[in-house]
């Protein structure tokens, strides 16, 4: 590619002089990012001024421990704090097909249920931040807390 682009190659005489260039081209990349954004802070203002944008109701109630996420900005917060995707999962919230619970005991977890092709509500995913397995003991509470809806798990 680099070929293609005819570019002249730097020559670099010691370890200093590339990590010279590398701070000017990054400072270069920093100034037209600036620039770039500078029309687009406005609007990034504008857009966090905005009500939250809210998703369907739960189609199971929360529970202390247990707590559906009933915005778009909730599912952000949810990925970025468990290191996980349901920050991109409004559209299947939205389409009803898929609800996320953050849980907190007995330990903290992501939950996902999903409703079957017979109507019933099931665990879908539940894990633990950064999508490692949860202990037995959460499966459990979850599951008892699905079938205290007569929900499939």
């Amino acid at each position: 590619v680099l070929s293609q682009l005819q570019l002249p190659v730097p020559h670099f005489p010691s370890m200093d002089s590339v990590r010279e260039f590398h701070n000017q081209v990054m400072a270069e990349l920093r100034r037209k990012s600036a620039v770039g954004k500078r029309g687009s802070l406005a609007k990034a203002k504008q857009k966090r001024a905005r009500k939250p944008q809210a998703l369907p109701p739960p189609p199971i109630p929360g529970t202390q421990d247990i707590i559906p996420l009933t915005t778009k900005e909730d599912l952000r917060a949810e990925g970025k704090e468990q290191n996980n995707c349901v920050g991109s999962y409004a559209r299947k919230v939205r389409g009803g097909t898929t609800y996320i619970y953050k849980v907190l005991n007995p330990e903290r977890a992501t939950l996902a249920i999903m409703v079957g092709s017979d109507g019933f509500w099931r665990r879908a995913e539940l894990e633990c931040g950064g999508n490692q397995p949860v202990s037995w003991l959460t499966e459990a509470k979850v599951d008892e807390w699905l079938a205290t809806h007569s929900l499939s798990v």
